[in-house]
């Protein structure tokens, strides 16, 4: 399954508070708990960007720690990704990290408290994330298969539905991004 995604840095608290609002009129609440993410490269790749035909492992534990979510991306283009998940219990997610280990390193692990919600008329999910030595952030995922208009038409969209909050939007994935505010790129 693919995903488009667009995603905005957001100014500061304020435009968190803003998006939150906005939210919270126009889509429903689904959750809001916390995440910690930890990716994974091929050894001798640790470094290599969201370029077109990279892929980047990702274990996600969220509040109860009970079972997680294993994630391959693979990168499509800037912005787009085909993914593929899946639950795990503890003792899978051990033998899956035995195995990252033989040949994958721990790029970076990355903290967020994340609220999310839901148009399941579009099925989009939008999430707003504060994240740890990164700063807040709104991402929208839309599930499907996609052409090069589909992922304009979404962009274009998203920019003007947004638009209140004056915010950047970003084609980087949180990696990048926390490797280029650290210096490790």
């Amino acid at each position: 399954m693919n995903e488009l995604e667009a995603r905005f840095s957001l100014n500061d608290e304020g435009d968190y508070n803003k998006a939150i609002s906005y939210l919270e009129k126009q889509y429903k609440f689904k959750c809001e708990n916390k995440q910690v993410d930890e990716y994974f490269k091929a050894k001798g790749r640790e470094f290599e960007n969201d370029e077109v035909g990279s892929f980047i492992y990702r274990i996600r534990q969220e509040d109860d720690n009970v079972s997680c979510i294993f994630t391959r991306k693979d990168t499509i283009k800037q912005g787009m990704w085909n993914e593929s998940e899946i639950e795990l219990e503890s003792e899978k997610l051990e033998f899956v990290r035995k195995m990252l280990q033989t040949g994958f390193s721990n790029v970076f692990t990355i903290s967020k408290y994340r609220k999310t919600y839901h148009n399941a008329l579009e099925n989009k999910t939008i999430n707003l994330d504060k994240i740890d030595g990164l700063g807040f952030y709104l991402e929208i995922e839309i599930l499907g298969d996609f052409s090069q208009e589909d992922y304009n038409h979404f962009y274009d969209k998203m920019c003007g539905e947004f638009s209140f909050l004056n915010s950047k939007i970003e084609t980087k994935g949180y990696v990048q991004l926390m490797r280029e505010k650290s210096g490790r790129n």
